[in-house]
């Protein structure tokens, strides 16, 4: 069972993406509609969502450089009264680099930044933001080098040391974040939003939780417009596994700066990970009003549509994606089939007993003939990224060690498993029960090499998941007889759920031995797109199709 990480991404691109449990992939129908009816409930009750952006271009762009005055080290009565002045000249290169880091042209806003004349009191900003696009660029040299340059013409400013405690925070890198937080203090002794933010970092990433929520709360106190300290807080409540708070700290996150699309981007991210994905379409919706050409935003729109089934609006949003992204109509980066032969000696994946049954002997040697079944380059693919195989006498009896271990909730779906791949660990759990059971050999092989095929996934990159592969999956899916969905559980599946499942169930019938090779047919009449994808990304089976199979689904 897999639990979507939600990628926190808001304006200073400091923020962290905090692991959701334990990262499982198999079938099961999603948990937690009681934490989304208790945040639903929590949203109507504070009234703190921002559903509008200001639509006045100099109302939008007094709002944004607000924030990042505060964000540039301001007090909140300095960023106000120096936002109040810069809106009204929207050619300013200054706001002209708000405006394009807000949209993501972080290349544009550079070179509007850098026009700031050398003499102007922005400058030191300019170069604090050209810092922020820098990050965002993942261009680190060039980040540490303009925080130098700041340092240099505000030598006694602490925004710079507080940066680069941030950074050495998320980077867990601990000592230079603590020495960066001790030479501001020793600069400045007095308590500001942005001085307790960066301490509120430095004890999250130290997992800290207490102390951390006690920075960020005294943040917002000294000025509750600081959208920052709103949305680590929400981080912090989310370790704590209070999707609630969470929620509601991430809205206040928007609401102090509806001008941000990453910030909306990562609540929208939050509402669909809690099962509210028309809450999460309209959140996508206000953030292409800002970037209306992010194929990001298109395709995790297109993923909300998905969750409710919507083919045809799944599929317009995909098609969008697709034409915005970078170079359209490439397929994505992944490794291909003729990549995959390698040259290692042995070539077979490692099987483990977790404990020792009656049973065990039999189960394993069902898993071992079922590998048989599987094409050389995709064993070599998966034993060279280290994925192993355990048979238990179930998959829940092994989870409850993991679970134990490291602290995590249980997840009483997992009960019912009858096998799984752990991403985390790269392992294959499959439950004797499962397989000894009195079921025909073709379903215990079904269910081995259901969970090598999420392996497999995995380990090409997450094909299932690409762009590519969700468009052709709502494609067939929209291209379908209306009374065969409902027949077909990839489609009672949540979400992008249903694309891994789909993929992994392909795998499977694709090595199926000859005597079943009539559900693979079925696979490629139903979903001749998708399979046509699968076909492109696993090496065809040796043994072919019987000429004698003939299916009507239609």
């Amino acid at each position: 069972m897999q639990k979507t990480p939600i990628i926190a991404a808001g304006l200073s691109m400091l923020l962290f993406a905090p692991a959701l449990g334990f990262d499982f992939n198999e079938s099961g129908p999603p948990q937690k509609s009681k934490i989304a009816e208790d945040a639903k409930q929590s949203s109507v009750q504070s009234n703190s969502v921002a559903t509008n952006i200001p639509a006045n271009p100099k109302e939008f762009a007094r709002v944004m450089l607000y924030q990042c005055s505060l964000q540039a080290g301001h007090g909140p009565e300095d960023a106000k009264a120096l936002s109040e002045k810069l809106s009204s000249n929207l050619s300013d290169p200054y706001v002209q680099g708000h405006f394009a880091s807000n949209s993501q042209k972080y290349s544009s806003a550079l070179f509007s930044f850098e026009c700031v004349p050398e003499d102007s009191r922005l400058k030191f900003d300019s170069h604090i933001w050209r810092a922020y696009c820098y990050l965002n660029m993942k261009k680190e040299e060039e980040f540490f080098e303009q925080l130098d340059k700041a340092q240099k013409l505000r030598p006694h400013s602490t925004i710079a040391h507080f940066m680069r405690s941030c950074y050495f925070s998320r980077h867990h890198k601990p000592e230079k974040a603590l020495k960066e937080l001790v030479l501001a203090k020793s600069m400045d002794q007095s308590e500001t939003a942005v001085s307790e933010t960066a301490a509120g970092l430095f004890h999250q990433y130290k997992n800290e939780n207490t102390t951390a929520i006690e920075h960020f709360k005294k943040a917002i106190a000294i000025d509750p417009t600081y959208a920052d300290a709103y949305q680590y807080l929400g981080l912090c409540y989310s370790e704590q596994r209070n999707d609630t708070m969470w929620l509601q700290y991430w809205q206040r996150a928007v609401n102090a700066e509806p001008t941000c699309p990453n910030r909306r981007y990562a609540l929208a991210l939050l509402l669909q990970h809690m099962n509210m994905p028309l809450e999460a379409i309209s959140q996508f919706d206000l953030a292409l009003k800002v970037v209306p050409n992010s194929y990001l935003f298109h395709e995790l729109k297109g993923d909300c549509y998905l969750t409710t089934h919507n083919w045809d609006e799944a599929a317009k949003e995909y098609f969008l994606a697709l034409h915005f992204e970078p170079v359209p109509g490439l397929p994505p980066k992944r490794a291909s089939a003729k990549s995959l032969v390698t040259d290692e000696p042995q070539t077979t994946i490692p099987i483990t007993i977790f404990r020792q049954t009656t049973r065990s002997n039999i189960s394993k040697q069902i898993v071992e003939d079922a590998l048989e079944l599987v094409p050389k380059p995709v064993i070599q693919k998966l034993h060279h990224d280290g994925v192993s195989l355990v048979i238990a006498p179930t998959v829940a009896e092994y989870l409850a060690t993991l679970f134990k271990d490291s602290g995590s909730k249980w997840d009483p779906d997992l009960e019912k498993c009858a096998g799984l791949y752990s991403q985390k660990k790269k392992q294959v759990i499959i439950g004797e029960d499962s397989l000894c059971i009195p079921l025909s050999r073709q379903t215990s092989t079904e269910i081995v090499l259901h969970e090598f095929g999420h392996a497999y996934d995995h380990s090409l990159g997450k094909p299932s998941l690409s762009l590519s592969f969700k468009h052709r999956y709502v494609h067939d899916f929209a291209h379908m007889p209306k009374g065969l969905v409902p027949r077909l559980y990839w489609a009672r599946e949540r979400g992008t759920k249903g694309c891994a499942q789909l993929f992994a169930d392909m795998f499977a019938y694709l090595y199926m031995s000859a005597d079943e090779k009539r559900k693979s047919v079925e696979y490629e009449i139903l979903f001749p797109s998708c399979y046509t994808f699968l076909k492109q990304k696993c090496p065809l089976p040796k043994v072919k199709f019987p000429n004698d199979i003939c299916t009507n689904l239609r």
